[in-house]
């Protein structure tokens, strides 16, 4: 089935790619209302969260997107990628190796040619 162009349109508004690290089972994730994430490019810092939503409430959506989606005959199937949402924000990444680190997780870079 192909995306229909505004599809890619709107994901593209807030994300160049995304990158997936390991999964964690629900029950080792830390609460994330208290957890702080940075961003950095180029090794400085350009973007803090000190905390975001609950853990459980962001588990709740989760769910409440699973069962939205097979009501409507589109179950969500292993290997789909959701994306919760930016902690820190939408910010510019004028450099080459973008790092993202927050206790508990592993870091994330990637790195731009």
């Amino acid at each position: 089935m192909k995306a229909p162009p505004l599809a890619g349109i709107a994901d593209l508004q807030s994300n160049a790619a995304v990158i997936l690290g390991p999964a964690h089972p629900s029950r080792d994730l830390p609460d994330l209302s208290h957890q702080a994430m940075t961003m950095s490019v180029d090794g400085a810092e350009i973007g803090r969260a000190a905390a975001g939503a609950a853990t459980q409430a962001v588990l709740r959506s989760l769910a409440w997107l699973a069962n939205h989606a097979s009501a409507r005959s589109l179950p969500l199937k292993q290997g789909d990628v959701i994306i919760t949402g930016a902690r820190i924000g939408a910010l510019p990444l004028n450099g080459k190796t973008v790092l993202v680190e927050a206790e508990g997780f592993e870091p994330v870079s990637a790195r731009f040619e």
